[in-house]
């Protein structure tokens, strides 16, 4: 519990508005959301005195900002953005990691820089991850030399939402990979995030060459898979969590390939955030819907009800392209 004082004490302090909660004051939603955000994992709450800060923005969450207390770590800072904005999710980190040093003293040597539970990360410190959509390369069977090719540049490429091999997209549920670095005593913070971002630059050209490929030699077969999942959207009335990210993946492979009008890449993310489980859950429980009678007690069903009308309302307005 004293680290979990410092720490929230520390934050008070800050500059910008932090809000501090314990792990056991978080309801169980609250905290499934930010794990489907990506902004936590699953170890802290079982964390001996957890417990997370947020940066707020006036009454709004900034969800791109979080600090885990008494998990692996005494502290953990993380950030994210979209598009790959490396720099600017490091800037956020690198700014609350200053103003906390002045109240804080954190366990480094000059040999080896911040001690750490895992020795890997040490160092530095620093941790980068992004999560890249490969459709091209997974349906051309692609990914174990893109994957030993990265591990020689201490790159990790491992499931977004877990192995799924009934998948035509390959070996990720809906294609959606997760690129780390597994190791950060390597260099210092700013060669690190170079040599990251030449990875993924190298992930991105692996995608497109092999989108190339699949436009020159398999259309046929990468429409009837995007077709399908277009499909759905129009005529289907349940969907559970892994069949909408093949229908988010599908729509974006589509709109990769030049398949669809009326379709842009910001509809496509922001339905894949409001349709994963606890954010569906926090919808539900929080206003009045109307159910078909045969699920009007089931809540599994209305949330796959939802879901889906979720995205058909989504993507009604598709076109295909002659």
């Amino acid at each position: 519990m004293r680290v979990q004082t410092l720490v929230f004490d520390a934050f008070a302090k800050k500059t910008d508005f932090y809000q501090t909660n314990s792990i056991p004051s978080l309801m169980t939603l609250g905290f499934n959301l930010f794990m489907e955000r990506g902004m936590i994992k699953e170890s802290v709450n079982n964390a001996p005195a957890g417990g997370i800060v947020q940066c707020l923005d006036g009454n709004k969450s900034n969800m791109g900002f979080i600090a885990t207390v008494n998990d692996r770590d005494h502290i953990r800072i993380s950030c994210t953005n979209a598009g790959l904005d490396i720099e600017g999710a490091y800037k956020k980190c690198h700014e609350a990691d200053l103003e906390l040093q002045q109240y804080l003293q954190f366990a480094a040597s000059t040999e080896y820089g911040y001690l750490t539970s895992n020795i890997k990360d040490s160092g530095t410190g620093l941790k980068l991850t992004a999560m890249v959509h490969l459709p091209s390369t997974a349906f051309l069977e692609q990914l174990p030399p893109l994957v030993e090719a990265l591990q020689k540049k201490n790159i990790e490429l491992k499931y977004g939402f877990g192995p799924n091999s009934d998948s035509k997209f390959g070996f990720s549920a809906g294609s959606f990979f997760i690129a780390s670095t597994t190791i950060s005593s390597v260099g210092n913070e700013a060669e690190q995030r170079t040599l990251f971002a030449e990875a993924l630059n190298f992930i991105m050209q692996t995608e497109l060459q092999n989108r190339k490929l699949v436009i020159e030699n398999h259309m046929t077969r990468a429409k009837d898979i995007i077709f399908k999942c277009f499909a759905s959207t129009k005529i289907g009335y349940l969907c559970t969590n892994r069949e909408a990210l093949s229908i988010v993946s599908g729509l974006r492979w589509g709109l990769n390939l030049g398949l669809f009008n009326n379709l842009t890449y910001h509809q496509i993310m922001t339905i894949y955030y409001r349709v994963q489980d606890a954010k569906l859950k926090f919808v539900l429980s929080n206003g009045q819907f109307t159910f078909p009678q045969d699920i009007a007690k089931d809540r599994s069903l209305q949330e796959q009800f939802m879901r889906m009308k979720l995205i058909r309302n989504t993507f009604e307005h598709i076109q295909v392209c002659e």
